[in-house]
């Protein structure tokens, strides 16, 4: 059969520009580089409690900062809260996560089993059957053992602790829970020269499983003691070590600056600074302010948004620093 000359010249023409698509799309499995790789929501949070001697629960005093927030930018709402609780709780209900149903989409909690028992499989079941309890429609980043550099003794050995996490790891991407992402979180102190501690001690992917690393959040804290030390200058070293051991997703799980006696708008600068630094980066999962009084270096007025002061027992709570409508945009 002779096909007539036209009908040749359309079939190059479709055949071109079938060629010519094909080379220049991207599937579902094509990330491309990473300057190419579209950036994915952070999810900005916060844990909570009650003002220095204030009488307030932590879900309470949550739902208190959430709704300032809220009100400072439109009704965006904080997308997750952190928690934490000890040891390995029976079930989610029981734990500090519970809470959050009805309040957030995203639950960043934290537990700590004991290491001799996680690495060698003692407490496997009690973890497991934690983690299926989980519900299906509830986003879970799972810490285990936050900030464990202090428990390293004789018998809790770095070691131990590596290959316990490791033993975790397993454990939850075995449950079948696609919506828990397991988690570690060392503090920013650790890759400093000044903490005396090598950071290739707590190189927490040592022992994973080839593919495993990828599922894994490598978690930071981070706290500037005057708002002169900038969020980069914070976390980005510690960062840049932690994908030198192969991890490619990162937390910020605690971090908050301190005001500063001369500047007081310096705080709400801080945290304009956080939030461009975080949104630069393509691998930044979440971020989460600990708005607190707790910790070594909380001072006495703790690490809260906003200003608050009490007398006698009425507490009073503003934004007179600007640190709350500075937050507040980081979660439109």
């Amino acid at each position: 059969m002779k096909i007539k000359p036209a009908v040749v010249r359309i079939l190059a023409i479709c055949c071109f520009s079938f060629l010519c698509c094909s080379k220049h799309s991207s599937g579902p499995d094509d990330s491309g580089s990473p300057e190419e790789k579209v950036k994915a929501k952070t999810i900005w949070a916060a844990s909570s409690a009650s003002f220095i001697g204030e009488n307030l629960g932590g879900i309470e005093s949550w739902q208190r900062l959430n709704s300032r927030l809220k009100a400072a930018n439109g009704g965006h709402a904080l997308q997750g809260r952190r928690s934490y609780d000890k040891g390995i709780p029976l079930n989610f209900a029981s734990s500090a996560m519970a809470e959050d149903a009805g309040n957030c989409p995203v639950s960043i909690g934290s537990f700590k089993p004991d290491w001799v028992q996680t690495a060698n499989g003692t407490n496997a079941d009690a973890i497991m059957n934690f983690i299926k309890s989980i519900p299906d429609d509830r986003t879970v980043y799972l810490v285990f053992y936050h900030e464990p550099e202090n428990n390293v003794n004789s018998f809790q050995t770095s070691d131990v602790l590596l290959r316990a996490f490791a033993r975790y790891v397993d454990i939850v991407l075995s449950s079948g829970k696609t919506n828990v992402h397991p988690c570690f979180v060392l503090m920013s102190w650790t890759f400093k020269t000044q903490s005396g501690r090598n950071p290739d001690d707590f190189n927490m992917g040592k022992y994973l499983k080839p593919g495993q690393i990828d599922k894994v959040i490598a978690g930071l804290d981070g706290y500037a003691q005057d708002p002169s030390m900038s969020a980069k200058s914070i976390f980005e070293a510690p960062f840049q070590k932690l994908a030198t051991y192969g991890f490619t997703r990162f937390g910020i799980f605690e971090t908050g600056a301190h005001a500063s006696a001369n500047d007081p708008a310096a705080r709400a600068g801080w945290i304009n600074g956080l939030g461009e630094w975080v949104n630069s980066r393509n691998d930044i999962e979440l971020v989460s302010w600990f708005n607190n009084g707790n910790g070594q270096h909380a001072g006495p007025t703790g690490w809260y948004l906003g200003t608050w002061n009490v007398t006698g027992n009425v507490y009073s709570w503003d934004d007179s620093d600007g640190t709350v409508s500075a937050y507040s945009k980081l979660l439109e």
